[in-house]
């Protein structure tokens, strides 16, 4: 019940995530799920929708933490079957937690909506791979695609397994003297406003045409 659980939490977070906000596995998501199954412009209006119907569900899911979370789960989980006598959890015969497992285990390895982090993991435990390579030859007539191999740059730095930096919080001295140098900038430019409109100083402003006419008038004068 306890791998149950940590399955169905952890595991099920990361594989929303992926699925739904990050950019490039929701692209992929998009163009398998409903490319090709809606016309133009449902294709694009339908998943967009749901997208963001999943974003106010998942928003409050850090995308690194769900990430590292789901990591630790599988390290726990390959512990765990190298332990089993047999090749499933509670040995050579599949259970529901064998299927519930297989199921995020196969998506992590061979889907491009999967994350880079989770595809790497499962490719770094063979006995996860192994796992996945029994059950699909022997429970499944089909061949799944092979993992892909695309460029990790184009996902976010979570999906790659790297932690962004936490934004900057000023302190209260800080906003304290951001405050005074825009009180200063706000004086100053009245000071400047003030001189300029109580001292006399004015601009004139002489074109070229105005001063050839005030020539020919002169020259008129003069015959």
């Amino acid at each position: 019940m306890a791998f149950g659980s940590l399955i169905s939490s952890k595991l099920d977070a990361a594989t929303q995530y992926t699925t739904w906000l990050e950019k490039r596995g929701f692209g992929e998501f998009r163009k398998a799920a409903y490319g090709s199954q809606l016309p133009f412009p449902l294709s694009y209006i339908v998943p967009w929708s749901r997208r963001q119907e999943m974003a106010k569900l998942l928003g409050h899911i850090d995308g690194y933490k769900a990430y590292q979370d789901a990591v630790e789960v599988l390290s726990a989980v390959a512990d765990r079957l190298r332990a089993s006598p047999g090749r499933f959890f509670f040995g050579d015969r599949p259970s529901s937690l064998d299927a519930l497992l297989f199921g995020h285990l196969a998506f992590y390895r061979h889907s491009p909506v999967a994350a880079p982090v989770l595809r790497d993991k499962v490719d770094k435990l063979p006995i996860l791979s192994r796992y996945v390579d029994n059950i699909l030859r022997d429970y499944f007539s089909t061949e799944m695609p092979p993992p892909p191999q695309d460029d990790a740059s184009s996902w976010s730095e979570a999906a790659q397994g790297h932690s962004t930096p936490p934004k900057h919080v000023p302190t209260v001295e800080e906003i304290r003297m951001w405050k005074g140098s825009q009180y200063w900038l706000v004086a100053a430019a009245a000071a400047v406003g003030s001189y300029v409109v109580l001292g006399g100083q004015y601009f004139t402003i002489t074109t070229v045409g105005d001063e050839d006419d005030d020539v020919e008038e002169d020259e008129e004068v003069v015959q």
